[in-house]
């Protein structure tokens, strides 16, 4: 039967979320992406200072972010919510932040793992909680959107 666990219906939907996570990562991927050329671009190009330039290639890297995710990643094309979810996503992003910070701290000075693990391991866990957090409560499809 096709509404199934195991049915045709079932498969289409784990196909369709697999394919919703790879499009996360490779927004992400993308935005960090511009995020560094627009720094390499600034600084090494055109003269900017440093800290302009990271500032500047931050925050267009955030909106392509945002863009890539809003509309690519969760195919929500409507507008009437752009300032709420731009705000959320801030937010969202801010609180990253703060939470890669403390847990950097924990596994790197109380409980001694490599720097570079324990990047490796906070990033996949901030990774998979965003994922979550944008689609549950940041880009939530209307009625028309699937």
């Amino acid at each position: 039967m096709d509404g199934e666990p195991g049915g045709r219906r079932g498969e289409r939907r784990g196909r369709a979320s697999l394919a919703r996570i790879v499009r996360f990562f490779l927004s992400g991927t993308s935005a960090a992406a511009v995020q560094l050329a627009l720094f390499y671009l600034f600084t090494d190009l055109l003269g900017v200072w440093y800290l302009a330039a990271t500032t500047l290639a931050f925050v267009l890297g955030f909106f392509v972010g945002f863009v890539l995710q809003k509309y690519w990643t969760f195919n929500i094309t409507h507008t009437a919510l752009v300032g709420r979810e731009l705000a959320l996503y801030a937010g969202a992003g801010v609180i990253n932040l703060g939470v890669n910070a403390g847990a950097m701290y924990l596994l790197v000075d109380r409980l001694h793992v490599w720097h570079m693990a324990a990047q490796v391991i906070v990033s996949g866990a901030l990774a998979a909680l965003s994922f979550l957090l944008y689609r549950s409560v940041i880009f939530i499809p209307t009625s028309t959107e699937p």
